[in-house]
């Protein structure tokens, strides 16, 4: 009886643990990609590892390899503020840059997380992005490419 009365203890307590942590967790926010600069440089309401979900409507162009980081970055339409720009792993950046030749999508969806860039004069935020997926004309997901989140919150530039 005592051992009955035990388990069914533990697994409420679990489960009670584990709800409450799925509650905690913050639902991300979801931008369109003209307001991303703005939201991203507005720096007292902005924290490193806020996640985002970003509407481009914009072709994605210029997929370039960064050697000093070890990062891909790439820009969307013509805006090439700091703030716009897209950062992410090798692994998503190479499987990106595929996709995108291959494919012309009407939009993407791009999910993120804010990090932080430092230099010796200049400390800024950008997205890093974890999930891309392309949709066509109709709206209907065509392709999805996934990365791993950032190593770090805070990268040296």
């Amino acid at each position: 009886m005592k051992k009955k009365l035990f388990v069914i203890a533990s697994a409420l307590m679990l489960l009670g643990f584990v709800s409450l942590n799925v509650f905690s967790q913050k639902k991300p926010v979801v931008i369109e990609f003209e307001r991303l600069s703005s939201y991203v440089n507005d720096w007292d309401k902005r924290r490193d590892g806020e996640h985002l979900i970003v509407n481009v409507a914009a072709t994605i162009d210029s997929i370039q390899y960064q050697k000093s980081n070890n990062l891909y970055s790439f820009q969307a339409g013509e805006n090439t503020d700091v703030g716009s720009t897209f950062f992410s792993s090798p692994i998503l950046g190479k499987s990106l840059r595929q996709r995108l030749s291959q494919h012309s999508e009407a939009s993407v969806y791009v999910y993120c997380t804010l990090v932080q860039f430092v230099g010796e004069q200049d400390v800024f935020r950008a997205p890093f992005v974890t999930k891309v997926e392309g949709f066509d004309g109709h709206g209907r997901l065509v392709w999805t490419v996934v990365g791993p989140p950032p190593a770090k919150l805070k990268m040296s530039q």
